[in-house]
């Protein structure tokens, strides 16, 4: 796992649950993307939408 420390601290177990087969740097945070919809922890969810925002990367917001 090489993901910036501001999406992989908060999103560690997401990581290990949802995205065990993505190893690639742009497959885990596709993969993090993906599952925003599927419910990832919350601090996660918030650390991946403000990331991608950042970076100016589309993402779909979960419906809250």
């Amino acid at each position: 796992m090489r993901l910036m420390p501001e999406i992989e601290e908060p999103c560690l177990v997401d990581l290990a649950e949802k995205c065990s087969e993505s190893t690639k740097n742009d497959e885990e945070l596709a993969c993090l993307q993906k599952n925003l919809e599927e419910g990832l922890d919350e601090d996660c969810k918030k650390a991946v939408i403000t990331f991608t925002k950042v970076r100016g990367i589309p993402v779909i917001e979960p419906h809250v």
